[in-house]
Formats: structure tokens, sequence, C-alpha cells
């Protein structure tokens, strides 16, 4: 009952922040934290934003997670995206590793075609 209790009011200010956030401008948004944003992510709106994670995930609901498992999924992927870096770097991608990471970025995101690409050099 309290879960269910802090999960309803958590969805009335998720809601809120929503409606209230269309009207925001983000003017800056060209560079975020020192990254670079792709000019089509710079003008696309929060809805089309989420509809994008959803193609390149394993699965979508992206919109409906709650702003800290958003979090929690974004570390997640800059961990695995760093650690292909250091393993690129040091030339010890096996096949077995590159299996495993084409099974866990499936979809047309750019660092799973980038890991598809370099599995497809060691297989031909």
């Amino acid at each position: 009952m309290k879960q269910w209790l802090i999960n309803t009011i958590l969805d009335i200010f998720g809601y809120a922040y929503i409606w209230i956030e269309k009207y925001k401008q983000y003017p800056n948004d060209d560079n975020i934290l020192g990254v670079p944003i792709d000019k089509e992510f710079q003008k696309s709106s929060r809805r089309n934003l989420c509809r994008y994670m959803d193609v390149t995930l394993p699965q979508t609901g992206f919109y409906d997670l709650h702003s800290t498992s958003k979090i929690r999924l974004g570390c997640q992927l800059l961990k695995s995206f760093h650690s292909l870096k250091k393993a690129d770097k040091k030339g010890v991608l096996s096949k077995m590793e590159l299996e495993r990471l084409c099974k866990e970025f499936p979809n047309d995101m750019e660092l799973g075609g980038i890991i598809r690409g370099m599995y497809w050099e060691t297989m031909n």
C-alpha cells in the first residue's frame, strides 16, 4: 500500500513535469557536460527522444521508466561503451566477447553497429 501511494504521487508529479517541460526551451543543448549532441537530438521532443531509445534498446518502454531507472540505464550503457573502448585499444576483443556484445546491443544503435562491424571483420 505504501509503495502504491509513493508510485502514484511520483506518477502525478511526473505527468506534471512532462506537461510543464513542453514549454521549456533548451538553447544550449548542443553540448551537454562536454558531450556534443547531434542536431537531430537537439531539436527532438522528450517523447521523440524516448521513441529513439525504444528503437535502439533491446526492449521498448523507455518513456515509462522513472528517471532513476533511466539514469541507471545510462550508466550501464556508458560502462559498456568504456569497456569496449578499453578492450579495443588493447586489441583483446575475442570472438566470444564480440558475440556477447552483439547480443547485448542487437538493434541499430551506433555502438551496436560498430560491434557488429568488428565481429564481421573477424569472421571474414
